[in-house]
């Protein structure tokens, strides 16, 4: 596996248009006919290849089509995949997701797009939803990183949850969002005073917790025990771009999604114009913090990737509005 990782890294390196075999995945949901849009999120179970796919179209309205979507790394193609919604419709708006021992799926279910619509549900992808979390806390939830099968982290992207709030903070700079905790029975804020947290995940290896500050443009690194008790980051990694989300590969490494430039982004997001497109960047960083570019692209592939999974030798990217995934070997 680690052979097969070193020739993607080797491949890749360039770029895409230099070398990589990349092709689009269009996913198209069995029970409506509808083309999955915005698969913003990937969990992956590196045990069986599995991923779940967390998407909707955030520019269609009262109608964002979303859901929660299985998806078979091991043969997978470039080419229309027919995938069939977890959730049957139930979650509408799904945004961050991580998978717990490939059986329990956290997801943070936006809702109806409404400030303290925001819920987390615990779903088993065997018998269904176990829980739904509720909590004022979560009105601004972007991403959740679990525990065990019930204890979850979750990031906050905001510290406030009204629109007007939400948009002060953000022409301001202000740096209110935070790290919260469910501990099965109540949820709480444990560190706070970030700028713009988004991705979360658990290296449960080094007993880390890594977060994704988006407009700091770096990653965070927290003990576990230290990040309970409040305590400031450890390390703080800065990056060539804005982090988004965060997966780990089988052997450790640390997949990040980046976007170069912000104000693309944004323009891109809200489907103004100019943003018809808008670059893509992953990049893997080491136990110690190196960094290797692994892809990149001005957007004409795909705009705005959010995400990147590694399974062997195949890397699949999501972004927030893309039509299609992309699939490089």
């Amino acid at each position: 596996m680690r052979l097969a990782a070193l020739a993607l890294v080797l491949t890749l390196a360039a770029g895409p248009a230099r070398g990589a075999t990349c092709g689009p995945v269009t996913l198209v949901d069995e029970a409506t006919g509808r083309v999955v849009v915005g698969a913003e999120d990937i969990a992956l179970d590196a045990g069986s290849g599995r991923a779940v796919i967390s998407a909707h179209d955030r520019l269609s309205g009262n109608d964002p089509g979303g859901g929660l979507y299985e998806l078979g790394l091991e043969r997978l193609e470039p080419g229309e995949v027919r995938v069939r919604d977890l959730a049957d419709g139930a979650v509408r708006r799904p945004h961050g997701i991580d998978l717990y021992e490939g059986k329990t799926l956290f997801v943070v279910d936006r809702g109806d797009g409404a400030a303290g619509s925001t819920a987390v549900r615990i779903i088993g992808l065997s018998d269904g939803e176990r829980r739904r979390v509720e909590s004022a806390l979560l009105c601004r939830a972007n991403d959740v990183a679990a525990l065990d099968g019930e204890r979850f982290l979750f990031t906050a992207d905001h510290g406030t949850c009204g629109s007007l709030g939400v948009a002060a903070e953000n022409v301001l700079g202000l740096e209110r969002g935070f790290v919260g905790y469910f501990d099965g029975g109540a949820v709480r804020a444990v560190v706070s005073g970030l700028d713009f947290p988004n991705g979360i995940t658990v290296d449960r290896r080094r007993g880390d917790v890594v977060v994704a500050a988006t407009r700091g443009r770096e990653l965070l690194v927290y003990g576990l025990a230290d990040l309970m008790e409040g305590k400031p980051a450890r390390r703080r990694i800065p990056l060539d771009g804005a982090p988004d989300n965060l997966s780990l590969s089988a052997d450790g490494e640390l997949l990040v999604a980046l976007h170069p430039a912000l104000w693309r982004l944004a323009l891109h997001r809200y489907g103004l114009p100019g943003g018809e497109r808008a670059p893509s960047r992953i990049e893997v960083l080491d136990p110690e913090g190196g960094a290797r570019r692994i892809f990149e692209d001005d957007g004409t592939r795909l705009s705005a990737a959010t995400v990147a999974v590694r399974w062997r030798d195949r890397l699949l990217i999501g972004s927030v509005l893309g039509e299609h995934l992309l699939l490089c070997r």
